[in-house]
């Protein structure tokens, strides 16, 4: 059986706290049968050995060097909650990493007016749907901060976007990561994971694989979260429009409550991202 088989043999969501046996606006139906928070630890069943993607994947990104034939930094500002303007040259590539810095070089004159400048990097071509993603990353730690591995679909900051985060590294707390979907523009899907490593001190794996019905996040190759839904109704619940791989780090303004209050300490600060793979459903995991 292939994993995409095995995802869609069970239909299982987690929450944090009590969740709803459906969500607003719609018709489909989800089951709950876990609300406490999960965790990753040494002890948990591993499908595949450290890492989600263990085959020659479609696309394989080592981030040694700027691939400008399919990769584009930003050079733009998203506005609140980013208290930051993305900037080219806080994208660097050192010693087999990319590295996106956070600094206040040249701000606010040349960043738009905020205080800050940061990284994005994404593809070019917006047409990575259903499939296996992968990234090794290291988050930066400090109250305020966010280091992100995403899939988006649209405008940016469109209201009917769909997006897959499948890593939110908050630097408040590196024991955590959070994992998050919104479809249509419709979000409110956030789980925090448990972790049994300081994620802003390790490199470590990070992988979703993402079926018509079902997306699976995974940690080091170990399942962490599952979420599925009815396809016997029209309305959608899960993402289903194919976007652009992602990646950004930057410090909040707004969101207090979620990612804590940014002070800059008064010199750069650096997440750091060894590869990027994408799989299609296509290719078979061996």
């Amino acid at each position: 059986m292939s994993l995409l088989d095995t995802i869609r043999t069970t239909m299982v969501e987690f929450y944090t706290g009590s969740a709803p046996v459906g969500l607003t606006g719609c018709n489909r139906s989800y089951n709950n049968v876990q609300s406490n928070v999960p965790s990753i630890t040494s002890e948990t069943t591993s499908p595949l050995p450290d890492a989600l993607i263990t085959w020659p994947p479609s696309l394989s990104q080592e981030l040694v060097a700027h691939d400008d034939a399919n990769w584009q930094k930003a050079n733009w500002s998203n506005g609140q909650p980013f208290n930051v303007s993305w900037q080219p040259d806080n994208i660097i590539f050192r010693d087999g990493l990319m590295i996106l810095q956070l600094d206040n070089e040249g701000c606010p004159a040349d960043c738009d007016g905020l205080p800050y400048a940061s990284g994005e990097y994404r593809t070019i071509q917006e047409d990575f749907g259903q499939g296996y993603y992968e990234a090794r990353i290291m988050g930066s730690s400090g109250e305020g901060l966010n280091t992100s591995f995403f899939i988006y679909s649209g405008d940016s900051g469109s209201e009917s976007h769909d997006e897959i985060d499948v890593v939110e590294i908050l630097g408040r707390n590196c024991e955590q990561v959070q994992t998050n979907y919104y479809v249509e523009g419709r979000g409110k899907h956030e789980l925090m994971i448990n972790l049994d490593f300081n994620a802003c001190e390790e490199f470590h794996n990070y992988g979703l694989a993402w079926s018509e019905d079902t997306l699976i996040w995974y940690i080091d190759g170990r399942e962490v979260r599952r979420v599925a839904e009815d396809l016997s109704t029209e309305a959608h619940e899960l993402p289903y429009r194919p976007g652009k791989i992602t990646v950004n780090f930057w410090a909040g303004i707004g969101v207090e409550a979620w990612l804590g209050n940014f002070a800059y300490p008064g010199h750069p600060m650096e997440a750091q991202y060894d590869w990027l793979r994408f799989s299609s459903p296509s290719e078979t995991a061996r």
